[in-house]
């Protein structure tokens, strides 16, 4: 499923993004999409679709695809090879939902931690790994920004990625 996603932005008819309920901007889901674009051609037609790198000069525009799921229609600024789009359906789903939550509970050993979400970013996600004079690239699914709890915080620098 390379360069395929399921969820996408959306621009109205001036331009301008359409905003959301639990994020600022509409997520729209390919399902909808597919649903609008067969019942209620005429709104469809009004909506422009938008990848969702939370850089905005990043975003490009994407088309529906009657298979389920959104294609670029032009090339991202970024390398395509550096996207996750080869996700399987599955996968991009349960990055969805963790993305949707307010509040992320997880164990580490015996440890269990509940951090509360400020920002959860699943596009341009690449992480720099330095170990002496050597670099490497990591790509993990998601990154959480949070504040709290505060011990957690400062001592992880306020982020933690999560990959598969």
């Amino acid at each position: 499923m390379a360069n395929k996603k399921i969820w996408a932005y959306g621009k109205d008819i001036n331009g301008d993004y359409i905003t959301g309920e639990v994020h600022p901007l509409r997520i729209f889901y390919i399902w909808e999409v597919l649903k609008l674009k067969r019942d209620d051609i005429h709104e469809f037609n009004k909506i422009t679709f938008m990848s969702t790198q939370k850089d905005p000069n990043a975003r490009t525009e994407m088309s529906s695809v009657i298979k389920g799921f959104f294609r670029y229609i032009k090339k991202p600024k970024q390398s395509i090879k550096e996207d996750k789009d080869s996700d399987s359906l599955s996968h991009s789903i349960a990055i969805l939902a963790l993305a949707e939550q307010k509040q992320l509970n997880f164990t580490c050993g015996e440890v269990k931690f509940t951090i509360d979400v400020d920002e959860l970013r699943t596009e341009d996600v690449k992480i720099q790994l330095t170990n002496r004079d050597t670099f490497d690239y990591y790509y993990p699914d998601l990154i959480c920004q949070f504040s709290s709890p505060q011990d957690l915080a400062e001592k992880w620098g306020g982020e933690s990625s999560f990959g598969s």
